[in-house]
């Protein structure tokens, strides 16, 4: 199963809202009221970084992006519906992110952020290679260009499988 990445459209509001009003998917963190998940979807749509909404076999499964930070930096994050989670999903959608994060000259690293004790994300972060930051709490990882291993040359992906974006349909 090869995840795929297609832009954020207007069109994906309702699936957006209710991913973010979601127990399960927001799990260990909890889910938003309406008003702040409109919010933070309008702010995705209106330019707040690069969001995607995931597919797994064509049907929406998560919400991917890319957020500018200080200094440079990209913060990736993502949230996926319980069924894709545990499934290598997040695995190649943070790779993907990662990789494309650092392609881009004018980033100075990429960050990957998760609640205080999530151990599943931590060993996420782990397998792929990021670098644990001392922020207090555990909870942020880094990958910088020239210590980031290509997540293919790694082995964390099959050659080609790496989810790439899609042209709008």
């Amino acid at each position: 199963m090869t995840p795929e990445l297609r832009p954020l459209a207007d069109a994906d509001e309702a699936f957006v809202v209710a991913l973010y009003r979601d127990r399960d998917a927001m799990a260990p963190l909890a889910p938003l009221d309406a008003g702040a998940a409109d919010r933070l979807f309008a702010r995705a749509r209106d330019g707040g970084g690069d969001f995607h909404v995931v597919l797994v076999d064509g049907v929406p499964a998560g919400v991917a992006g890319l957020v500018p930070r200080p200094g440079g930096w990209l913060e990736a994050g993502l949230v996926l519906v319980r069924g894709a989670q545990s499934r290598g999903v997040g695995r190649q959608v943070f790779a993907s992110l990662i990789s494309r994060a650092l392609a881009d000259a004018a980033c100075s690293g990429c960050r990957v952020r998760h609640a205080a004790g999530h151990a599943a994300m931590a060993a996420l972060a782990r397998r792929l290679g990021l670098h644990r930051e001392d922020d207090g709490d555990g909870a942020c990882w880094t990958a910088r260009r020239g210590h980031w291993q290509a997540p293919v040359a790694a082995g964390i992906l099959p050659a080609g499988a790496a989810p790439s974006p899609r042209a709008e349909d």
